[in-house]
């Protein structure tokens, strides 16, 4: 049974959007600092100032990406803690800050050990950024268009490779260390931003709830969700404090206590383990020639998640959209194989450009069906108690895979060429499966009643009595008289 609001108050949550675009300042740092590396040791003068040479050193370089990488992880596991402990506010703040810190040690570096050492603190902050930003965003959002809040990140994510691309490219034409150093630098500003505009956005109502503050939470969502008008939102406050104080605190075994509890990890793991699958790092291409590919590559993965949020995210719905996703990767990869044996390194350059486009093609469908919706899903199906933990869990497992690609997926791919493309159909084969028989639908339920499709009680509804609401209204206010504004229930048959 869903409760329907009535049309005349029902708008869209705007100032929940607006701190999602702000926050997500953090996901532009993601992709941005990812991205800027890619086109920092295609620089020659990179190579030349590093290592004395102008091939560069293959064992640093992959050093230098894998303690990035592994910084993510780490930093995504302790977001876990720390936003639960601190809130989503807090570490969104600390870790721009860390980012700023740690772009001016790259920026500034005079050996490849100082620069290993800013790439390892910033993976850390990344790290952090990249697991409690979505869970922020999620917890702010209205039900009705938590696709499109959450998806913003990605959209970010995606404008932050490309700008690093074409920064990149363009700072190929400059003299000297200023090819390298302004790319990296560029950052700093960005996260400087994030840092100090941090310090003005809302705590998420959710953790509030969670740490007994109830009072600042329901002004919050009064603020945030004030387009979706009062009767709304005592609705929705009301299931929020109710499951909430019902679900209690956690640790981070509770995420594998219960059946119910290791379905949400499972699932997941899996789909940020799935999203670390990627294909441009091997197609092999040097120089500016690199630079040029990644700016185009970037921009058809922005042009795909935009399509996902404004046209997908809230529409389509997760599983569907994942659904199709897997498909059309499927057909992509099959097509792309073939291509790849024949025309890789052949002077046929119609071919060559063929593989290519196959390969941005992917990129393409990637973002519009899944880049975003992955976001989206693994932040709404835990619970409030355990979100931060089982979201920073599963971030951790995807960056533990994109770790080992580094290691072992160019090797592999200089061993058995274009048959490498099986390991990925093969994986795009079974998340399909995955996705068709064992996701839930979460589209345009509360995040509370999200737990019902994986078993759990939910113990109050959008769809609760006028007195029960008021008792909820009253008690938060600290028994001072509370004028609440109750529609009369208007009940709709709706399939979870």
């Amino acid at each position: 049974m869903d409760y329907q609001p009535s049309p005349s108050r029902f708008g869209m949550a705007r100032t929940s959007l607006f701190c999602a675009v702000f926050s997500s300042i953090g996901a532009f740092l993601l992709g941005f600092d990812t991205g800027i590396f890619v086109t920092t040791i295609a620089h020659i003068s990179f190579n030349i100032y590093m290592f004395n040479n102008f091939l560069g050193n293959a064992v640093l370089t992959g050093a230098i990406a894998s303690t990035y990488t592994a910084g993510t992880a780490i930093g995504s596991v302790f977001s876990g803690w720390a936003g639960d402990t601190f809130g989503r506010k807090k570490c969104i703040i600390a870790a721009a800050g860390t980012v700023t810190i740690a772009t001016i040690i790259q920026t500034a570096a005079m050996n490849i050990g100082m620069f290993i050492a800013g790439r390892v603190i910033a993976g850390l902050a990344i790290g952090v950024i990249l697991s409690i930003v979505p869970v922020y965003n999620s917890e702010l959002a209205a039900p009705k268009h938590r696709g499109i809040t959450v998806g913003v990140f990605a959209v970010m994510v995606s404008f932050g490779v490309l700008c690093s691309n074409w920064i990149g490219y363009a700072c190929f034409f400059a003299v000297g260390d200023a090819q390298w150093r302004i790319p990296l630098g560029c950052q700093a500003p960005i996260a400087i931003i994030l840092c100090v505009g941090a310090f003005f956005l809302p705590e998420s109502p959710r953790w509030l709830v969670k740490k007994d503050r109830s009072q600042e939470a329901y002004a919050i969502l009064k603020q945030v969700h004030r387009g979706l008008g009062d009767d709304f939102i005592n609705r929705e406050f009301t299931q929020m404090h109710e499951q909430i104080t019902a679900e209690g605190n956690s640790s981070f075994l509770d995420c594998f206590r219960t059946r119910t509890a290791w379905k949400r990890m499972a699932l997941g793991i899996f789909v940020n383990v799935f999203n670390n699958l990627a294909l441009f790092k091997q197609m092999g291409f040097t120089g500016l020639r690199t630079l040029y590919l990644s700016g185009f590559y970037g921009l058809a993965g922005l042009v795909g998640v935009i399509i996902n949020i404004t046209l997908v995210a809230d529409r389509m719905g997760r599983k569907t959209s994942m659904i199709w996703g897997a498909i059309t990767l499927l057909i992509d990869l099959i097509i792309l194989m073939p291509l790849s044996k024949i025309y890789t390194g052949s002077a046929n350059l119609s071919g060559e450009a063929a593989t290519v486009t196959f390969i941005f093609l992917h990129s393409f469908l990637y973002s519009i069906f899944m880049f975003g919706t992955v976001w989206v899903y693994t932040t709404e199906i835990f619970p409030t108690h355990l979100r931060a933990k089982g979201t920073a869990i599963c971030i951790f497992a995807g960056q533990v895979v994109a770790l080992i690609l580094q290691q072992i997926g160019l090797i592999v791919f200089n061993d058995i060429r274009y048959w490498f493309y099986l390991v990925f159909i093969v994986c795009t084969a079974v998340a399909l499966a995955v996705y068709y028989f064992y996701l839930p639908e979460t589209i345009g339920v509360t995040l509370e009643e999200i737990s019902a499709f994986f078993g759990d009680e939910v113990v109050a509804t959008m769809n609760e009595s006028k007195s029960r609401i008021e008792a909820i209204m009253f008690e938060i206010a600290g028994n001072e008289s509370t004028r609440i504004e109750v529609e009369p229930r208007t009940v709709t048959s709706a399939e979870p």
